[in-house]
């Protein structure tokens, strides 16, 4: 599949947009119903409407030699993430949960040069890490409970290492449709659900069940965001717009909750949206050197390349 490293990056912001909604009625939710009926409900939703848009050869695909185990392990590990996510949220501050996850895309950088081969640039270091700097900013770590890590805050750590490697191996599964790789991971979710569900289950009543299965469509849309971003983009490239989640949880609070952002938060998107920029410019810079001009790295060998093929 061809590389487009704009419109990957453009359909991971999307994604990671789209799950800000998501996560904020999960968080409601989890309170309210068995988180087993919640997995259950979402991905059920999900699945009946992604359903009709599946290729028989396109899921026989993904059944070859070479990528049928890391299509289990990646099943297996959305539905571990997913549950990690779910018991911090309940717990622990939405905003906690995020200054967490927001560590991802640095995990990404290193697995990505470890376990993919790809080439990271010494801009998309700098990218990653001034990004950082702008969640730090933004979040105010003094301010929020994460001194001294308990369960629930290690089981977030754990969530997000998870997450990672979701992502990393999205990536080395990108010849895969991006419609197989949603069903995968709703697979893994449903089952559990289904299993979890038979030992409590709670029924909703009508509002509540469609507001639970608009989880599920949410949900499947931003998988579908970020896993177009990771078929169309190196995963070292798009990880540092993982950090515009600070940014659509900003907005979402704003609009929904009435929640006016401080001076800090404002500072740290803007350092967080600068980075993000950066990266964007120089990447689109370099692609349109002149093939004769020398550039400021050496570019990976084809081998390598073709080797780092991949939530």
């Amino acid at each position: 599949m061809e590389e487009r490293p704009g419109r990957g990056i453009a359909m991971t912001v999307l994604g990671i947009a789209v799950f800000s909604v998501s996560n904020a009625l999960g968080k409601y939710f989890v309170h309210r119903y068995p988180l087993g009926e919640i997995l259950l409900l979402r991905s059920a939703a999900a699945f009946l409407c992604l359903a009709p848009f599946l290729r028989g050869r396109d899921v026989v695909a993904s059944l070859a030699r070479g990528q049928l185990a890391l299509q289990v392990v990646r099943m297996v590990l959305v539905a571990i993430e997913l549950v990690c996510f779910y018991v911090s949220v309940s717990t622990l501050p939405l905003a906690a949960v995020s200054t967490f996850y927001l560590a991802v895309p640095i995990y990404v950088l290193v697995l990505s040069a470890l376990f993919l081969r790809e080439r990271v640039a010494a801009r998309r270091w700098v990218a990653a890490l001034v990004g950082l700097v702008g969640v730090l900013v933004a979040l105010r770590p003094g301010a929020t409970p994460l001194a001294g890590i308990g369960r629930a805050e290690a089981i977030c750590v754990f969530g997000s290492l998870c997450y990672s490697v979701i992502l990393t191996l999205t990536r080395r599964l990108r010849g895969t449709a991006g419609t197989v790789l949603v069903a995968w991971q709703l697979s893994g979710v449903l089952a559990l659900g289904a299993g979890w569900s038979a030992l409590r289950f709670a029924m909703p009543g009508p509002l509540d069940l469609a507001a639970l299965a608009a989880i599920g469509l949410i949900t499947m849309a931003g998988y579908a965001g970020v896993n177009r971003g990771l078929q169309l983009a190196p995963a070292s490239l798009v990880a540092p717009f993982q950090y515009t989640s600070i940014v659509w949880a900003t907005l979402t609070g704003f609009l929904v909750f009435g929640e006016v952002p401080d001076a800090g938060t404002i500072v740290g998107a803007a350092i967080i949206i600068g980075a993000g920029m950066f990266l964007l410019f120089a990447e689109r810079a370099t692609r349109l050197r002149p093939a004769g001009m020398p550039k400021l790295e050496a570019a990976a060998p084809a081998g390598d390349r073709e080797g780092a093929r991949r939530l």
